[in-house]
């Protein structure tokens, strides 16, 4: 346990604090001899900026690295964020059925069968 401790407080010293790990970070430190479980312990650890792209797991694994390391990196990767929904549109329908917005610009009301016949096509 204490081997770990100390290899751990070297790494740290490799890496500055603020500087994230990376995909060559990780490269390089795999090359110096760190253990598997060493770098998984880094990885859960330290703040990351991993490329999780295929071509940047394809670069870990052609560097030598293992599936497990791969598979870690490649478990950081964020889930996509939702675009923002657009605001809500106030329409206005005047007496005759004609559609506006409520700053008076003409809204195109399709029926919907006219809408669906569009996408099915």
């Amino acid at each position: 346990m204490l081997a770990r401790v100390s290899v751990f407080i070297l790494a740290a010293t490799l890496l500055p604090a603020a500087e994230p790990l990376t995909n060559q970070g990780l490269v390089q430190l795999a090359e110096a001899g760190y253990s598997e479980q060493f770098l998984l312990d880094l990885i859960k650890s330290r703040p990351a900026r991993f490329d999780t792209s295929v071509e940047g797991l394809v670069f870990l694994a052609r560097q030598g690295l293992s599936e497990n390391l791969v598979r870690a990196v490649a478990r950081l990767t964020p889930p996509p964020t939702p675009e923002p929904m657009p605001p809500p549109v106030r329409l206005r329908v005047s007496k005759k059925g004609e559609v506006t917005t409520a700053d008076g610009q003409p809204v195109l009301v399709l029926p919907l069968q006219a809408v669906n016949r569009h996408t099915s096509q």
